[in-house]
């Protein structure tokens, strides 16, 4: 509809100021008297005609708009807006991002560690920090993972999910011959295994000015060949990657191994911490200073003679009690939730712990069990003593919903077909998993409730392990106290001494005036001492690196 002047058939005029080439009105002038009017026709003409009235018939696109490649420079800034959006703050976000960027631009570092609590939203941060990278002109950034194809697919399904621009690519769409890597700009998601780094080596090589970012750095970085000739096969092949012309960002909740062998030449004095959170529960909820009396959730300790069959019982009872009284009582909608079952790192043991868990999922679906009248009895004394009122209600609950379970088994295998999701992203009501050191590699466990250790260490171990297990960090929705962790005592203990051991790390090196201090005991090490560059280090009951 075209606007007109009241009482007027012709539209309305409105008067603006118009900068035309000279030669423009010179030729309309020529043309004699009401050359504006002239002006104002051409106009009318052009701009209303319909696009099916294009001079060749057809639509035409205007080439001219590509001329000029326009480089993006908002993607951190629309990443931030969602955090907020999404989490309510991103100051810690920011503030790290801020850090390694400023310590890229000033040259002051090709290669240093970010380091923060274990589960702490540290993928949230490199999300954000490769977005910043981007829009400052780094054209290709290669985020390396552990070896572990779930891993890879759980990290890249959160990378393509928060709208990166580019989607990050995994290592094997970029080496498809019809990738070009010549020009544009890649996010590219590696394994850290010789055969995928050198294939990726060949294809984006020659690429100037590469950025590597090191998920979970430490469990393959740590050179086992430190004060022997050349590297281990990872360092050297990710040295290569990263090139004289790049640098190397390692992230990491244990830096303490990263940091005795100097991998890949990391400076220490660089370091950027990134602080969790304020609805994060970290080791000072679940293992605090005053210790074990001051917790705000379901501890139970194992001694040494206590029966892994009978308390995995009871744990997993205890663990569907909670769930049945969240959803019935507490949530707005149904939530799945998970249990995570550590059994110990041979198959002998998952194979006992799974088969006792289906006996118990049977008995509670068959009334005419024999075992189902002793085994419900215990629910409803469970669910007396934590929610009294509600027992019957959530005995009931738990048998008409028992068959909506999953019991997942999470091998170390690296090529195994399992999908973590199914228990990263709880997709049974009751999902339990159950597995050894596979579950403490960098994988997040959303409403994860509950946790058992049916059996100690056998060995010795390190306190990067110690760390990497405490799954249970994290934010949590849910209040602290619908949380269990049934665990030997000896294991709680150890846990415990070492993240002591961990928050005095940590102290030394947000102190400036201080070098790293790694403490450690006989049965569990700071640093693999295979690949710990003792020349560097001061010895004395722990390990200190000297003065930086």
């Amino acid at each position: 509809m075209k606007a007109r002047a009241q009482g007027s058939n012709r539209p309305l005029k409105r008067t603006i100021t118009l900068r035309l080439d000279v030669d423009v009105i010179a030729k309309l002038k020529s043309e004699g008297r009401g050359y504006q009017t002239r002006i104002n026709a051409l106009l009318r003409e052009t701009a209303l005609r319909p696009v099916s009235a294009q001079p060749d018939g057809e639509a035409q696109v205007d080439l001219s708009l590509f001329s000029t490649i326009r480089r993006k420079t908002s993607r951190y800034e629309r990443r931030i807006a969602a955090l907020r959006q999404e989490q309510g703050s991103s100051e810690s976000i920011e503030r790290t991002v801020d850090a390694a960027v400023s310590i890229l631009v000033d040259g002051r570092a090709r290669s240093f560690v970010i380091y923060g609590e274990p589960q702490s939203g540290k993928t949230e941060m490199l999300i954000a920090l490769t977005a910043r990278l981007l829009d400052g002109g780094h054209r290709m950034i290669v985020v390396l993972v552990n070896d572990s194809a779930q891993l890879l697919g759980q990290n890249l399904s959160r990378f393509r999910k928060s709208g990166l621009d580019p989607a990050p690519r995994s290592v094997g769409e970029a080496l498809d011959p019809a990738m070009e890597t010549t020009g544009g700009e890649f996010v590219i998601f590696c394994r850290k295994n010789p055969s995928d780094l050198r294939k990726l080596i060949a294809k984006v090589g020659d690429v100037k000015g590469k950025i590597v970012i090191d998920d979970e750095a430490d469990p393959a970085m740590p050179d086992a060949r430190v004060g022997k000739a050349g590297q281990n096969q990872i360092n050297e092949l990710v040295a290569r990657l990263t090139a004289a012309d790049g640098a190397y960002i390692g992230v990491t909740a244990t830096p303490a191994g990263f940091d005795a062998n100097r991998a890949l030449g990391n400076e220490n004095g660089q370091w950027v911490e990134f602080k969790s959170h304020d609805r994060y529960k970290g080791h000072d909820s679940f293992f605090p200073r005053e210790g074990i009396g001051e917790v705000g959730y379901a501890l139970t300790l194992l001694s040494d003679r206590a029966d892994p069959a009978e308390h995995l019982m009871r744990a997993l009872l205890g663990y569907l009690v909670n769930v049945a009284y969240l959803n019935q009582q507490v949530n707005q909608a149904e939530e799945n939730y998970s249990i995570l079952v550590h059994t110990g790192g041979k198959r002998a043991d998952h194979s006992e712990d799974y088969r006792k868990i289906i006996e118990i999922t049977n008995v509670l679906k068959s009334p005419g069990h024999l075992k189902f009248p002793g085994h419900m009895r215990l629910v409803w004394q469970m669910a007396r003593e934590r929610f009294p009122g509600h027992e019957q209600q959530i005995c009931l609950y738990i048998h008409e919903n028992i068959g909506r379970h999953a019991v997942i088994v999470m091998h170390d295998d690296p090529d195994t077909d399992m999908e973590y999701a199914a228990v990263t992203e709880p997709a049974a009501l009751f999902t339990i998993a159950l597995g050894g050191n596979a579950v403490s590699r960098g994988v997040t466990f959303h409403n994860l409730l509950s946790m058992v250790f049916t059996r100690d260490a056998e060995h010795a171990i390190r306190q990067d392990t110690y760390i990497r297990q405490a799954r249970m960090f994290g934010r949590r929705d849910h209040d602290l106290r619908f949380f269990e962790l049934t665990i030997p005592e000896r294991l709680y203990a150890a846990w415990h001494r070492f993240f002591v051991f961990h928050r005095l790390a940590l102290d030394s090196i947000r102190s400036n005036n201080r070098s790293p201090v790694w403490l450690q005991k006989s049965r569990a090490a700071a640093s693999p001492p295979a690949s710990t560059e003792r020349a560097r280090l001061d010895m004395d009951q722990g390990v200190r690196i000297p003065s930086r």
